[in-house]
């Protein structure tokens, strides 16, 4: 993964790195503040209980605007399991709450643009949320800041 561009005193271009599938944060980004090279690391930092889940998306089951750093609510997408759907139904369900997206690798793929998005959730949700995914039946939802 490319480095975010930094100017010659080793502060982060915003309008640049967004857009080049910077590095990830390491801590919390406040709004207004000047970024340095510092505050991005190439590898995500996992606090204790946390895991990275991969998620395979099709064109229309993510928002377009999803960004490195977003954080999103992950809902189950596929038919209730009567119909074949998901052990359990998660359908309509939010599988994880607050994950927050670590990294997207995009492709084009029949109908558009699809993605992998690398998702830190709790250990605890992993299982299900991977299970989902595997059957592409989850959608992330963005979550507003705060």
């Amino acid at each position: 993964m490319a480095p975010p561009p930094r100017s010659s005193a080793g502060l982060v271009v915003v309008a640049q790195a967004r857009s080049s599938g910077a590095s990830t944060a390491t801590m919390a980004l406040v709004p207004g503040t000047l970024l340095n090279e510092t505050q991005f690391a190439d590898t995500v930092a996992l606090e204790p209980g946390l895991v990275v889940a991969a998620v395979a998306l099709k064109a229309g089951q993510y928002p377009p605007e999803l960004a490195t750093g977003d954080r999103v609510l992950v809902v189950g997408t596929g038919p209730a399991a009567e119909r074949g759907g998901l052990p359990g139904s998660a359908a309509g369900r939010v599988l994880a709450e607050g994950a927050r997206v670590s990294g997207i690798r995009t492709g084009s793929g029949p109908g558009g643009q699809a993605a992998v998005v690398s998702l830190v959730v709790e250990r605890e949700l992993a299982a299900e949320l991977v299970a989902a995914a595997g059957a592409g039946q989850v959608g992330p939802v963005l979550e507003g800041a705060g």
